[in-house]
């Protein structure tokens, strides 16, 4: 990272990767202390809906960090066996044919979408369920947002 800078998205991802890694530790924990009451006679249906928000949390907040250092599963058809300018051509063309457009659209439509579910108070279907789930839905434009900043972060590394 350069000295002096204001914004370092680099230390942005960082932070983003420690919180996804956090969520899914604590959810394989809670899942194993779910069986193990499961196998005692005892439900924790919070428990249940709190290792999904987790898991959710991590897939969100996790895929940005991830896209920027090139560690997301991927089918390479177009430039598999390629020079390493295709492959550079083909990496840049579907940055902005195809990721700006899809995290401008999930931002748009997922601001909305959060703010109707804080403006509701939004909680769980279910009786004994998570309350709050508008915050799990606020994280839609956030990882939007970190996932445009990550392939602008690879574009400026290539």
């Amino acid at each position: 990272m350069k000295r002096g800078a204001a914004f370092q998205p680099g230390a942005i991802m960082k932070l983003f990767h420690g919180v996804a890694a956090s969520a899914l530790v604590a959810a394989c924990l809670l899942q194993v202390v779910i069986v193990a009451l499961r196998a005692a006679g005892t439900g924790l249906l919070w428990g249940q809906e709190l290792v999904v928000t987790l898991g959710a949390i991590a897939v969100l907040i996790g895929s940005a960090p991830s896209f920027a250092h090139d560690r997301l599963v991927r089918i390479d058809v177009i430039s598999e066996n390629r020079s390493r300018d295709t492959k550079r051509w083909v990496e840049r063309f579907g940055t902005f044919l195809l990721l700006v457009p899809f995290t401008v659209c999930l931002v748009w439509f997922g601001w909305s979408y959060g703010l109707e579910s804080w403006r509701i108070g939004e909680g769980s279907a279910e009786i004994s369920g998570l309350p709050g789930r508008f915050v799990l839905k606020s994280l839609i434009p956030i990882f939007a947002l970190a996932l445009l900043m990550a392939g602008f972060l690879r574009w400026r590394q290539r």
